[in-house]
Parts: C-alpha cells; sequence; structure tokens
C-alpha cells in the first residue's frame, strides 16, 4: 500500500524560505537578468551598464500591469492579492492565444484591453501588432 501526503506551500514557512507574497514581489520588483540559455538569474548581470536591450524592466512592468488587473478582480471575489502563480496563468493564457494553441474566445478581450492600456507606454513592440512574435514572447518571458 502506498501512502501519499499533498503539502500546501505553507508547509515550508517555519523553514525560512519565502512564501508566496514575497516570491510575487522578488518577482515583480527584484533585480534580475536574463542570460543568453533563455533563463533569468536573480541580481544584475554582471555588465549590466552595457546592455541597452535588457529586457527585464519591461517584463516587470508587464507583470505589475496583469497584477493591478488581477488584483481588482480578486478584491471583487473577496480574494486576496494575485500571485506569481496567478501571473504565470494569465500569461500562459496570453501566450497560448497568442501562438494559436488553444481556442479561447474569453481571452480575446482582455488581450485587446492589455494592448490598449500599454499602447505608447514603452510596449509599442507589442501592441503595433498583438499578434507578433513579440507579443507572445512577452507573454512566455513572464
Amino acid at each position: 500500500m502506498n501512502i501519499s501526503i499533498l503539502f500546501g506551500s505553507g508547509v515550508s514557512f517555519r523553514t525560512g524560505l519565502k512564501n508566496v507574497n514575497e516570491i510575487t514581489t522578488e518577482v515583480l520588483e527584484g533585480n534580475w537578468h536574463d542570460h543568453s540559455d533563455n533563463t533569468y538569474y536573480k541580481g544584475l548581470h554582471p555588465t549590466e551598464g552595457n546592455r541597452p536591450n535588457n529586457k527585464v524592466p519591461h517584463i516587470q512592468r508587464f507583470l505589475s500591469y496583469l497584477k493591478t488587473v488581477a488584483d481588482q478582480y480578486f478584491a471583487s471575489h473577496d480574494r486576496s492579492e494575485a500571485n506569481y502563480e496567478d501571473l504565470y496563468y494569465l500569461c500562459e493564457q496570453i501566450s497560448n492565444d497568442l501562438k494559436m494553441e488553444f481556442d479561447n474566445p474569453a481571452i480575446n478581450p482582455f488581450i485587446s484591453q492589455v494592448v490598449s492600456e500599454l499602447s505608447g507606454n514603452g510596449y509599442q513592440d507589442l501592441t503595433s501588432s498583438y499578434n507578433s512574435s513579440k507579443a507572445t514572447r512577452y507573454a512566455d518571458e513572464a
């Protein structure tokens, strides 16, 4: 007989590991850098001053916008603030739609809202044509 025990993320609280709210803050406000292996690492890039195309600030602003929208939704449903898991889910929904992975007619108005709200705020490459590969990359990389 095999026994399985399922634990929530709170089980690690006493170990001093970060909770979901701390992880979310770290993702949105922490120093990160993208690497050529398509991975994001904690801390500034060693050659940060020489990197004009650092995508991290754009991605953090994109995620912060998504968090604002999600927080408004959750507040109206008596739920706590959005966390990094919720932001991942939103990004996944956007990415899946833009890549035409899944047919989800309900997500299209949300994507149109995101494009409209972010237009002219440093996201011209995202908003010029939200079917572009750059739009998909923002959602994927976030």
